[in-house]
């Protein structure tokens, strides 16, 4: 009756029961796991569907390259020329910092997103599938090395947390805009951190890649990954001192010489891979004065416009990230949680704390009887601990916006701490009997899991579907890149260099760009001007270095009957033509000038 138990995975079994034969137990559990192996692939293929509908869904409404997007394309292009790109896109820094003009730490999504771009000529449309592509492979990482983790639980954790990022964030998922595809990049890279709390280090060359990714995508993500990068680094080198009697690498006394060569270590794998996906950075430290390097330090460390907002503004700011409940947004752009949302949220956190000190032999073993949420509760401490410190340097409580770009790091903390509780209550049931002793808690975790999911979906708003303003925006600047192309083709404009130059607010940020990066991928060679002073990787498209036989595709524009934003018009006009308005949409009316 009360024989032993003894943990598999993160569940609980009955030992006291009559043992088959051996063989027949291996067998069985080769099959069980074959299947539910199955079960995980079939959920991850049904976790990518909302994706594929977002493909469908922004190709539809006419997507093309504009703005921001078109410079992300021309980025993605320039991999393949003389001028590969060594950092990201550019930030907003000198808004907090004046005078520091930072970009994004790496080119890494350029990289991955080139190859469709080329495979398929260019073609604008690919931009969107490649983002989906390594958008489902972020999926398909994060649930599979869940379930690697601790089986089943860890799957239907991972999966909930991929399906609230997919409601939260909706159509941008698939969209090149550098501050999106880092979301699910950050998914992967704190669920393969989850194992490398757990002590299986296999999984660290997957984490470099991961979080790698969405480090150098977006600072918001860089300054969360740095921090739980830093506790990884802590707590490796910790349990190495503890088995070897030395700091890694030096082998100590404790080295086991029967382990693989050095070079096929995960250690030195993943050394290698960060020397690797960082070199272009590293190069840029070399040959740009001043560097990123230094401009990002100095973003973090330098005066600024402002007091920052502190350590309480950024605490209810992430309290109401953690629990996304009862919420409310300020004017400032700060968020305040509701007074459920606060003690719901102080809950969570001392879930995670008592999670942690139960299973402590975790952290300077790898392993232990709770091993598994012990170690998912760390993380989510530490993620929600980077957030609050993050959210304390923002300049003015708008910045806390940028939060909203790691919320799945809030989500997945909320989501250890309901694992925590339904595991205990769980246990407590099977301990007095009023439960049967089943093979693990999944069972509870399902149910537990399927009702936050279900609540959470109902409450939490889908701030970024697709509105009207963005159909209008991608119909307008539609128009005006085939209006482009025709003048340029009709007149000749083709066969020489062109210097794009748009006035206007709408003509210089969205429609000049959408034109650059259209002649971009048609194999024009393309120049164009911007406000940033430091000359950069992507310095060789000013204007200034056009050759003089250069042809000037000028656009302006005018809202309404009201004057053009640029009155006169310096230079010979070869030939003009005009995009109106659309009934029903944009009032801007653009005109374009091919000026000799």
């Amino acid at each position: 009756m009360g024989g032993p138990r003894a943990d598999v995975g993160d569940g609980v079994t009955d030992s006291s029961a009559p043992r088959p034969r051996r063989s027949g137990i291996r067998r069985a559990a080769l099959l069980s796991r074959e299947n539910e192996g199955r079960r995980v692939i079939v959920g991850i293929a049904l976790l990518c569907l909302p994706l594929l509908y977002f493909v469908v869904t922004v190709l539809a409404h006419g997507w093309v390259p504009q703005g921001d997007e078109a410079l992300v394309a021309v980025r993605i292009h320039d991999v393949w020329s003389a001028h590969p790109p060594l950092v990201g896109m550019r930030s907003t820094s000198n808004v907090s910092s004046p005078g520091v003009y930072a970009h994004h730490p790496g080119p890494m999504e350029f990289y991955l997103l080139a190859v469709p771009y080329a495979v398929t000529g260019f073609a604008g449309w690919s931009i969107i599938v490649g983002d989906a592509i390594v958008a489902c492979s972020f999926v398909a990482i994060a649930v599979w090395h869940a379930y690697r983790a601790v089986g089943l639980n860890g799957a239907w954790i991972a999966g909930a947390l991929v399906l609230l990022t997919e409601r939260s964030f909706g159509h941008v998922l698939v969209q090149p805009l550098n501050t999106w595809p880092a979301v699910l990049a950050l998914v992967a890279a704190l669920v393969l951190a989850w194992r490398l709390v757990l002590g299986q280090y296999k999984a660290m060359p997957w984490y470099v890649g991961c979080a790698t990714y969405a480090a150098q995508a977006q600072v918001i993500d860089f300054s969360v990954v740095a921090v739980l990068s830093a506790f990884l680094a802590m707590l490796g080198l910790l349990r190495w001192w503890d088995r070897r009697g030395a700091v890694w690498p030096i082998p100590g006394p404790g080295q086991d010489r029967s382990r693989a060569l050095w070079w096929r270590r995960p250690g030195w794998i993943s050394v290698g891979l960060l020397v690797v996906l960082w070199f272009p950075p590293m190069v840029d430290v070399v040959v740009d004065h001043p560097n990123n390097l230094s401009e990002l330090i100095s973003t973090f460390s330098g005066a600024h416009s402002g007091p920052m907002v502190g350590v309480w503004t950024s605490m209810q700011d992430v309290a109401a990230l953690v629990v996304p409940v009862g919420g409310h947004l300020r004017h400032t752009g700060a968020s305040t949680p509701g007074a459920a949302g606060a003690v719901a949220a102080l809950l969570v956190v001392a879930v995670l704390f008592h999670a942690i000190w139960t299973g402590r032999g975790v952290f300077r073993q790898g392993s232990g009887r709770d091993g598994a949420v012990a170690s998912a509760a760390a993380v989510g401490l530490v993620l929600t601990g980077a957030l609050v410190w993050t959210g304390s340097h923002a300049v003015y409580p708008l910045q806390l916006l940028y939060l909203d770009l790691v919320q799945p790091a809030a989500l997945f903390a909320s989501m250890i701490a309901i694992w925590a509780v339904c595991r205990r209550v769980v246990r407590l049931l099977v301990r007095t009997r009023r439960l049967p002793a089943w093979r693990g808690t999944a069972g509870a975790v399902v149910a537990v899991v399927a009702v936050a999911v279900a609540v959470t979906i109902a409450l939490l708003p889908a701030v970024h579907n697709v509105t009207r303003q963005s159909q209008d925006d991608q119909r307008l600047a539609g128009r005006v890149v085939a209006a482009a192309g025709n003048l340029l083709g009709a007149h000749g404009g083709l066969r020489r260099p062109i210097v794009v130059q748009g006035y206007g607010l709408t003509s210089y940020s969205s429609l000049s760009p959408a034109v650059c990066a259209a002649l971009v991928a048609g194999g024009e060679k393309v120049y164009f001007d911007s406000v940033w002073p430091l000359p950069q990787d992507d310095d060789f498209r000013r204007s200034r270095n056009a050759p003089r036989s250069s042809w000037r595709l000028v656009l302006r524009e005018r809202t309404g009957t009201g004057p053009w934003s640029l009155p006169v018009v310096p230079g010979r006009t070869v030939a003009t033509t005009t995009v109106v308005p659309h009934p029903g949409g944009s009032q801007v009316t653009v005109q374009l000038l091919l000026i000799a």
